[in-house]
């Protein structure tokens, strides 16, 4: 299989408005890894790396990898397996990290977990949401990110059956708003499907918010 690499990039402006240009861009490689999915950078330094076969690295600041123990049973096909890697919004005090993979019969279920990283032992690992009803294909969609006052936005991908993206009883196809502990939010707008924020998505590999 393909061996992808992390790799740190540098820039300088040339001045005040001035493009960049591809001559100002210089790369480095530090690690290579098996089919790497998302990677996410550790306060002290380093990064974690999840691979999708179900393998979390961690990645020291001068490039030496190591593998994190107590991950949850990952189910990796085709397009899905162990995908993103989130460091909780009080990760400097909990130490918590959160994740998301595919896993169960008919395709696997998407979930999403976390545990409290102590070196490289992830502790205490549970699982806290998982997609229903059962069963998918590829698109699993699986980005996490946090809002800043301490939701958890989750997007799910339609795992190309049919049409569930528009369907408000099936957890495919959304993007969902939960408490950190993976229960739906407050405030969603819609009364039947507590836990989702939009709807109607085919997988939304991306999520970030809107710094202005």
């Amino acid at each position: 299989m393909r061996l992808t690499a992390i790799t740190i990039f540098s820039a300088w402006l040339l001045g005040a408005g001035a493009a960049l240009s591809q001559s100002n861009l210089s790369s480095q490689t530090i690690a290579t890894f098996d089919a790497p999915w998302s990677v996410v950078a550790l306060p002290k330094g380093g990064f974690l790396v999840t691979e999708k076969q179900g393998s979390l690295r961690y990645v020291a600041p001068n490039g030496d990898v190591a593998t994190v123990s107590g991950l949850p049973k990952v189910d990796a096909s085709g397009q899905v397996g162990l995908h993103d890697v989130a460091l909780a919004p009080d990760f400097d005090t909990t130490g918590l990290i959160y994740l998301t993979w595919v896993a169960g019969p008919q395709g696997g279920n998407l979930h999403l977990g976390r545990g409290w990283l102590d070196g490289l032992q992830l502790n205490d690992f549970e699982t806290l949401w998982r997609a229903e009803p059962d069963g998918g294909n590829g698109h699993p969609g699986a980005i996490i990110t946090f809002s800043d006052d301490d939701h958890l936005f989750l997007t799910t991908g339609d795992r190309q059956l049919g049409d569930p993206a528009q369907d408000l009883t099936d957890s495919r196809g959304k993007i969902l708003r939960l408490t950190l502990d993976g229960r739906p939010a407050q405030g969603n707008p819609f009364p039947q499907a507590p836990e989702v924020w939009s709807y109607g998505h085919r997988n939304p590999y991306g999520l970030a918010f809107d710094g202005q």
